[in-house]
């Protein structure tokens, strides 16, 4: 036997739209928690990967002088030939052999390494006896000058949040170390023990 079911009697089923709006806002809530996550991972990932570079480089600097029995200086650089970058360091750098230690790629020089820059983070030097945009070891490794001091480069995210900030310091053996929290309040110390700085 064939009823015939009458539209109007038939259930409807699907969501309201209260229902959906509710559904969307918990969406962009959840969004919203998951994106701010997601930048900070970024930028501490940044920032280490930073570091690494950084390190690794100037422990190449350090060792190339030794082994090299001669002067090494490593500068900002913008166009990966001259030591034209000024205090900006995340411009770029660059290694080369400096016999005279005048801070220039002469024509006996060498460039021994190029670094193109990084992304999204600021790097800056502090103390060193060295104008802003260098720094220089001398043929045993050691950083260069009679009244040589030690210094620190600083890594900041792109926010300046010191919280997740990193940095190394150059001792004057010329060997290099990571900053680490000496006073235990949330912020590394540089080469000074002061609390590290962001630009």
């Amino acid at each position: 036997m064939n009823k015939c079911f009458n539209f109007r009697d038939r259930k409807q089923s699907g969501f309201t739209l209260v229902e959906l709006m509710i559904t969307i806002a918990i969406f962009a809530i959840l969004l919203a928690i998951a994106t701010a996550d997601y930048s900070s991972t970024i930028n501490t990932n940044r920032l280490a990967a930073g570091m690494n570079q950084l390190q690794g480089q100037l422990s190449y600097a350090r060792s190339a002088a030794a082994k090299a029995a001669t002067n090494i200086t490593l500068c900002s650089s913008t166009n990966s030939t001259s030591c034209n970058g000024g205090s900006n360091w995340e411009s770029g750098w660059i290694i080369f052999t400096d016999a005279d230690a005048d801070a220039v790629v002469d024509t006996t020089d060498r460039v021994l390494k190029v670094n193109s820059g990084l992304e999204s983070v600021t790097l800056r030097r502090t103390g060193f006896i060295y104008a802003a945009g260098r720094i220089q070891y001398n043929s045993r490794g050691e950083l260069r000058g009679n009244s040589a001091v030690e210094g620190s480069f600083s890594l900041c995210s792109s926010d300046s949040d010191t919280a997740v900030a990193r940095g190394v310091v150059v001792q004057i053996s010329g060997s290099v170390r990571r900053m680490v929290d000496e006073d235990a309040d949330g912020i590394v110390n540089d080469h000074s023990g002061g609390n590290l700085v962001c630009p």
